[in-house]
């Protein structure tokens, strides 16, 4: 009887320690606006407006959640710059009148003014600087929280305002700036 008390015992521990927990993540993407100005975006694919990605006003000191994501395991986050990898191009229109185009991923255009892919300042990510910022903002053996964030600034502004004319109008069709 002892010996079988041993067994069951042993077995009971081996099976309660070879439990393992999942490990999770989550992600917090944001775009925020640090301008002085009020910021509209509006993407295109191929030419055409993104409607479901539009984003119809940031004001300014604040910041707007665009993309959340969750899933298991440890590793890289799903986040909003995934999921506009295959857009071409962003129009981001401060206070209604002022333009600056952003190219997307492999977007090669003839508009000299657009903030390339590979600018620190570009929306889709360009550059691991400029207005992009990643952290973890908790980590625990099975979990990680993470958070993107991408921040207008004054510069920007005064880039759209150096590089294209303003308009009054309240919606814009900007088209002939993207390529």
């Amino acid at each position: 009887m002892q010996k079988t008390n041993k067994i069951v015992l042993l077995m009971l521990v081996s099976i309660l320690t070879a439990c393992k927990k999942e490990t999770s993540y989550s992600t917090n993407n944001f775009i925020c606006n640090n301008s002085n100005h009020s910021v509209n975006i509006t993407y295109y694919k191929d030419g055409m407006i993104i409607r479901n990605r539009t984003i119809d006003s940031i004001a300014d000191a604040s910041c707007n959640l665009i993309y959340k994501s969750n899933g298991f395991g440890k590793g890289n986050a799903s986040n909003y710059l995934n999921s506009t990898i295959n857009l071409d191009s962003a129009l981001v229109l401060f206070d209604n009148n002022t333009l600056a185009v952003h190219y997307g991923f492999n977007t090669i255009g003839s508009n000299t003014k657009a903030i390339a892919f590979g600018n620190p300042r570009n929306i889709f990510g360009g550059s691991s600087t400029g207005g992009l910022e990643s952290r973890i903002v908790s980590e625990t053996k099975h979990h990680i929280e993470t958070e993107l964030k991408y921040t207008f600034t004054e510069q920007d502004y005064l880039y759209a305002k150096g590089n294209y004319k303003g308009t009054n109008d309240k919606s814009p069709d900007f088209r002939g700036f993207i390529v």
